[in-house]
């Protein structure tokens, strides 16, 4: 059985870094002014996207089972309100990783293990319009469970 959750608009956890170190916020309509990207937004590293640069972080996460940015697994990193604050890290107790997965916001479809940054996008209708995903006409790369095992 695969279970598929939404993310929360509560989210806990470590950044994603640029290149020089300074911290990346993920927004859905980044403010002039702010250290602000879209996830599909180019990045400091050579023309990939910061969706690439999550991918590729995660590969090598893989590989070398480091994480110098102290990224969350994705079950980890939301923080609904109570009383479904430990719902993600109940269904990976029952479920296992491989089979639980989040709908997220910023990210799309990952799995429940995936290593992912604080990010402040959201699909809430109520909410401050740099968090807002406008589903009809904001354009996202989705990733599709392209996660670790």
């Amino acid at each position: 059985m695969k279970v598929v959750i939404a993310c929360a608009g509560s989210k806990r956890g470590n950044c994603f870094q640029a290149a020089e170190g300074t911290k990346v916020n993920f927004v859905a309509q980044p403010r002039k002014g702010q250290m602000e990207f879209r996830p599909d937004a180019t990045s400091d590293r050579k023309g990939k996207t910061w969706r690439d640069c999550l991918e590729d972080y995660n590969a090598w996460y893989i590989g070398s089972g480091q994480n110098p940015f102290g990224l969350s697994e994705a079950y980890q990193l939301y923080a609904p309100n109570p009383p479904w604050n430990s719902i993600y890290t109940e269904l990976v107790h029952k479920f296992q990783n491989q089979n639980v997965f989040i709908l997220s916001a910023g990210w799309g479809l990952i799995r429940s293990n995936y290593l992912t940054p604080r990010y402040n996008i959201t699909f809430a209708g109520q909410t401050d319009l740099y968090k807002k995903r406008n589903l009809k006409a904001d354009k996202y790369n989705d990733l599709s469970t392209k996660a670790r095992g």
